[in-house]
């Protein structure tokens, strides 16, 4: 278990400013994804969300999805 500061020191990697810009993410797109890599280091890494479904012809298309 994590101790509040730990958690917080963790998931804050970026403070809000009121001129930043506004970003939307959407399913199949890359977003930023914290994640710890292979020596336990925080890093940051693009990565789709969503799913997808295979096609006859091996491509790979969005799957539809509700997030909230």
């Amino acid at each position: 278990m994590a101790s509040r500061r730990e958690v917080y020191e963790f998931s804050n990697l970026f403070a809000a400013r009121v001129d930043d810009e506004v970003r939307t993410f959407t399913p199949m797109r890359a977003l930023p994804v914290v994640h710890l890599d292979r020596n336990g280091e925080r890093v940051i890494t693009p990565m789709n969300w969503g799913f997808t479904d295979r096609r006859g012809d091996g491509r790979r298309t969005p799957k539809h999805m509700h997030a909230w």
